[in-house]
């Protein structure tokens, strides 16, 4: 009798023995498949977003602009992040901009609605300002201060210089006739998206003369991305 209890006391621990172990192996198999459905679902979600990101880039592609002549143009015929990145401040540049450019020759007989040219570039992060055409455009949207400062030679006219803004003035600097040099400066903040133009141009009156010599001047600076 006693031998017959104590193999079946044997077998009972035996038994649970067993039956942890294959607990164990089920719950490491469960794990696994729980981590490979985890992974799944990882995957499907970034679908999900980069479905979602493709979607939003082209509806950007179907935007339209007005450029500089109040003209439409559909600035975008693809798809691709470089074209959203023209007037998509987030995904475009993102460094400071600001230009400082020094007029040091003298402009004559410049003509009405004609550019005044500043030909000694101080400064100029975001690579913003253009010399040779003598405009500005802005890298990325955000509030903006310019200031510039015209010099006229002693004349018997009028000298009317506009800060322009996609063609439209902004404000006017005035130099009077007489027999002296008349210096005029005007400091403005402007609200910029991406891309639009600014530059400094002769209004009201033609043939005129704009100093150098370091007397006249033309600098921005992006103070607020938005």
């Amino acid at each position: 009798m006693q031998g017959t209890n104590l193999h079946v006391h044997v077998y009972a621990h035996s038994f649970n023995n067993f039956s942890d172990r294959d607990l164990k192996q089920q719950v490491e198999r469960q794990q696994t498949q729980l981590d490979a459905q985890a992974q799944l679902l990882i995957a499907q979600v970034g679908r999900i977003v980069d479905l979602e990101l493709k979607q939003k880039i082209s509806k950007k592609a179907d935007a339209t602009v007005v450029d500089s002549h109040g003209n439409s143009n559909n600035i975008f015929n693809t798809t691709e992040s470089q074209h959203v990145n023209a007037v998509d401040k987030r995904q475009g540049y993102e460094g400071p901009v600001a230009f400082t450019a020094i007029k040091v020759q003298n402009q004559a007989n410049i003509g009405l609605n004609q550019k005044i040219l500043f030909d000694r570039v101080d400064l100029n992060e975001g690579n913003g300002f253009h010399v040779n055409q003598g405009v500005f455009i802005a890298p990325a949207s955000g509030i903006y201060i310019f200031s510039f400062t015209i010099q006229s030679k002693p004349s018997n006219s009028f000298l009317h210089a506009d800060l322009m803004l996609n063609g439209r003035p902004i404000v006017t600097v005035h130099g009077a006739p007489g027999t002296t040099y008349d210096q005029g400066s005007h400091t403005v903040f402007l609200n910029l998206r991406a891309g639009a133009e600014v530059w400094v141009q002769i209004d009201d009156f033609g043939n005129e003369y704009v100093h150098g010599d370091m007397f006249s001047s033309f600098s921005g600076c992006l103070l607020h991305p938005l």
